[in-house]
């Protein structure tokens, strides 16, 4: 069960872990709203508005994420997996897990899990 993420972690890994979310989110269309509301869990609802008004509105700037598809949530999922990980939120780590696997075959997921824990 997910819970709000431990306030030991340093706030770059906070930082990093929000994003990936909400990358994810705006690219899963769709699915986005389950990852939204996990994110919500985990850092609050101000924070997580405030990544996605600043999303969207670098979006607005910039144009959208470059990515085809849904590939890019993949592998941001895992790059939240991995950090959370990393960092012993293994249940929060697991929830990301059941979103990814709602959405993507395992094996790709762990494939971008392994190139992340490579350096990829």
């Amino acid at each position: 069960m997910s819970s709000a993420i431990s306030p030991i972690l340093p706030a770059i890994t906070k930082l990093q872990i929000l994003d990936a979310l909400i990358c994810a989110a705006f690219e899963l269309h769709s699915g986005g709203r389950a990852v939204l509301e996990f994110a919500k869990v985990l850092f609050g609802n101000v924070p997580v508005a405030n990544a996605v008004e600043e999303r969207e509105e670098d979006e607005k700037n910039v144009g959208m994420n470059g990515h085809w598809g849904e590939s890019g949530a993949c592998t941001a999922l895992a790059r939240a997996y991995f950090l959370l990980i990393e960092h012993g939120e293994d249940a929060n780590a697991e929830e990301v897990k059941k979103i990814a696997m709602s959405r993507f075959i395992k094996a790709g997921f762990e494939a971008q899990v392994a190139k992340i824990r490579e350096g990829g």
